[in-house]
């Protein structure tokens, strides 16, 4: 955990850098992809829990990521089956037509 000092100066910097601010951004996003995918220990679990989720913003994020992690794991068993039909890999032609008519298929 940050002293005082160190926290304030790094609010200022996220205040007034738009780069720390994006950073911290793509950062919290990983931190709530590490959640929902459970790769977090137990004690780490806890503190997201509790002090991390303390804004709806912050909830409204895990809420859209378990979401979004929902519907990724279940499309897994669609795209194996549907490279399983299709050639192996190893002969495929990987024109961007190719690529698009092998996964147009997931559409149904």
């Amino acid at each position: 955990m940050l002293d005082r000092d160190h926290k304030t100066q790094f609010e200022e910097r996220i205040l007034t850098d738009p780069s720390v601010y994006e950073e911290l951004l793509v950062d919290e996003e990983e931190l709530i992809d590490q959640y929902v995918a459970g790769e977090l220990s137990a004690l780490e679990q806890k503190q997201f829990e509790s002090h991390f989720l303390i804004t709806p913003e912050r909830q409204k994020n895990l809420r859209f990521g378990k979401l979004l992690y929902k519907y990724a794991t279940s499309q897994i068993d669609n795209i194996l089956s549907v490279l399983s039909s299709k050639s192996s890999l190893t002969s495929l032609q990987t024109s961007p037509e190719n690529i698009l008519e092998m996964f147009g298929d997931l559409k149904s």
